[in-house]
């Protein structure tokens, strides 16, 4: 199950908590914000503690710009398994940076863990001028995050986030995951706004969507994290100066195991 929502109102500063139907368990998520003149950034992107609802935070940064925020929930339910019963074979780990002007978090199961990476997020732990997302991505067995101040010093720490799953599942059976990946290819002096997609194949369900970018200079800021359930767009800009580098987008996806 995909929902989405959206900010009740436009402001600088906006967050919604995005809740999955009862007997789902919340596996992914991702948000994007609607700014159409300075620019609005993601700051979080993340699950709630009980597995609940998806978070997703974004912020102007230095020149004002109204905004709506969306963010989407993933939901997972197996046919004759409780909520509670999927929950028992669910984990999530996390990490947190030490506070700094560019902070990088690693949330992982390791490669020798029992459950495998369905999806996870980040959350920058921001204050004063604010630093911002640049990476929600899979890394591994687990998940990387991102963030960097821009133009004004501004550290904070940041936390990740993996979702993961025991892929045996009594009455049902067994679970694999896997990736889909789109590098885009860096073009020098391509600057602004750009948005990348990666699809999902027949017969996968995606879990979660991730994001990370690369910049050459002053820095670009991730503002979309995004799909429909069979294709993922990740969205990134530069911003009050001009900046190129690479996005890539990534999407966790599983099915059941035919044997």
């Amino acid at each position: 199950m995909v929902k989405t929502y959206r900010s009740y109102s436009q402001g600088q500063h906006r967050t919604v908590t995005a809740p999955v139907d009862s007997g789902f368990v919340l596996i992914g998520g991702g948000a994007w914000t609607s700014a159409t003149n300075a620019g609005a950034f993601l700051t979080e992107t993340r699950p709630d503690d009980n597995l609940t609802a998806w978070v997703g935070s974004s912020k102007d940064h230095i020149l004002a710009d109204s905004h709506h925020i969306y963010v989407q929930s993933f939901g997972l339910k197996i046919a004759g398994i409780t909520r509670n019963e999927l929950l028992s074979y669910v984990a999530v780990e996390t990490a947190t940076s030490e506070l700094m002007a560019h902070p990088s978090a690693g949330a992982t199961f390791g490669h020798d863990s029992e459950y495998q990476l369905l999806g996870g997020g980040a959350k920058v732990n921001w204050s004063g001028k604010g630093n911002l997302l640049t990476h929600s991505a899979p890394s591994g067995n687990g998940w990387g995050a991102a963030s960097k101040d821009h133009y004004e010093s501004s550290p904070a720490t940041i936390t990740a986030y993996a979702i993961g799953i025991k892929p045996e599942i009594a009455g049902f059976g067994r679970i694999v995951t896997s990736l889909s990946i789109n590098h885009e290819f860096p073009v020098i002096g391509h600057t602004g706004s750009r948005s990348l997609a990666t699809d999902i194949p027949d017969g996968w369900v995606m879990t979660c969507p991730g994001a990370y970018l690369t910049w050459l200079d002053a820095g670009r800021l991730l503002w979309r994290i995004e799909t429909d359930g069979n294709t993922v767009w990740a969205g990134s800009d530069d911003h009050i100066a001009p900046d190129y580098g690479r996005l890539s987008v990534y999407a966790v996806r599983i099915q059941k195991k035919n044997f």
